[in-house]
């Protein structure tokens, strides 16, 4: 199962981004990190929020959806280090496999964005960031999107996308623009 698929000779096969990171000047004069995400793997997520101080605000953002469940920003409360871990590991499956969602962690200090290309965004303490993912064995290099690329919505994944939900007291807003990528 895999969230992000590439056409190769004729079928769908699976696109997993190579372990790299690369600083990214934005319009704004900022600058973030865009880093790939190698087959899902929620332990980049979660490596990258050890460098954030907690309390944590996750929002989640439902693009698509399956199910009867109502597509929006799901804004999550305030959690510590123990209740973020819990939600990471619990939907590791999903995270890893459909690409339904995107999933934003954010501090007053820093802000990861998980988007359903299974690149995440850094922003915020960038060297800590960039330590971090060369401890996991990444690299600074360019990222790509394959074209074309399809986002699999799997129907294994359906409770699990219901479950996250009523996983916490979620505050329900409308789509922005821009949250579809």
């Amino acid at each position: 199962m895999y969230k992000l698929g590439q056409f190769v000779q004729g079928e769908w096969v699976e696109h997993s981004h190579p372990a790299l990171f690369a600083r990214r000047s934005l319009s704004d004069g900022s600058v973030r990190l865009d880093v790939g995400v190698p087959g899902g793997d929620v332990e980049v997520m979660r490596s990258l929020t050890r460098c954030m101080e907690p309390p944590y605000e996750i929002l989640y953002v439902l693009l698509t959806t399956r199910s009867e469940d109502e597509v929006g920003r799901y804004q999550g409360p305030p959690i510590d280090r123990t209740q973020l871990d819990v939600f990471l590991s619990r939907y590791a499956t999903y995270f890893r496999s459909d690409g339904r969602f995107a999933l934003w962690i954010h501090t007053p200090q820093a802000m990861l964005v998980w988007d359903h290309h299974n690149l995440l965004y850094a922003y915020g303490p960038l060297s800590r960031f960039e330590d971090a993912l060369r401890s996991l064995g990444f690299a600074p290099g360019e990222l790509s999107i394959p074209v074309p690329h399809q986002h699999s919505y799997r129907p294994e994944c359906d409770a699990d996308a219901t479950a996250i939900l009523a996983h916490f007291d979620w505050r329900h807003s409308e789509l922005r623009p821009g949250d579809e990528g």
